[in-house]
């Protein structure tokens, strides 16, 4: 398994593309380390973004720095996703 940590996009850039090339980039290194899946721990927000990337969501995980928020745990199958390239 491989895990994105930390990918966020400033909100002027949003819609531009940069999130999939990030993303995409992300994917292809697990990939490349012959990762199974890969996950996102996810601002709810963003959800949306990783859901359109392929991700499903998995669990959730109690946010350790705002109090009663739970954030998205998101997954994406590699196998699968190495099968269809």
């Amino acid at each position: 398994s491989s895990e994105i940590e930390h990918l966020f996009v400033e909100p002027a850039h949003i819609g531009h593309g940069v999130g999939r090339c990030l993303f995409d980039a992300a994917r292809l290194h697990a990939l490349a380390s012959d990762a199974t899946h890969l996950r996102a721990l996810s601002d709810p927000h963003a959800k949306p973004f990783y859901h359109h990337m392929g991700m499903r969501q998995v669990g959730e995980i109690v946010s350790p720095m705002i109090a009663g928020r739970r954030l998205p745990l998101m997954q994406l199958d590699l196998m699968t996703d190495a099968e269809m390239t």
